[in-house]
């Protein structure tokens, strides 16, 4: 997962979600906040063996901050996109971390960026008509 979060991009989206917080102290550090976030995600050191390697891509493997890095990110993503464009689609959604679980509710009419239907999909994918 964390392979697959563009530095940039979560640095934009994360730095987004910070200035959108309400009821933050007075005098909370949010820019040293954004720029220790910053440093850490771009200047990750690691020990492989006897080698040291900086990491020029994609979130930072083994900080601490890494966990929370990608909560907060994919969290933005399904609050802000996955579910007002996809929920009238889903009998349930359910979320923990960077797990989800949901349940497809088949109807006429591909939602917004799905071209074919999901049974058109899944038998396209030969998975249609599974049968044990």
């Amino acid at each position: 997962m964390y392979t697959n979060i563009d530095t940039d991009h979560a640095i934009d989206v994360i730095g987004k979600w910070l200035d959108s917080l309400g009821g933050l102290p007075p005098n909370f550090p949010l820019a040293a906040a954004k720029e220790a976030m910053i440093l850490v995600m771009r200047n990750n050191l690691f020990e492989y063996g006897d080698l040291y390697f900086l990491q020029l891509l994609d979130t930072a493997m083994g900080t601490s901050a890494a966990c929370m890095w990608a909560t907060i990110y994919y969290s933005v993503h399904k609050i802000g996109s996955l579910i007002p464009n996809y929920s009238q689609y889903l009998l349930i959604f359910k979320c923990f971390i960077d797990n989800m679980f949901g349940i497809w509710i088949d109807n006429d009419i591909p939602p917004p960026g799905i071209t074919s239907k999901p049974k058109q999909i899944l038998s396209e994918l030969s998975l249609g008509n599974l049968r044990s």
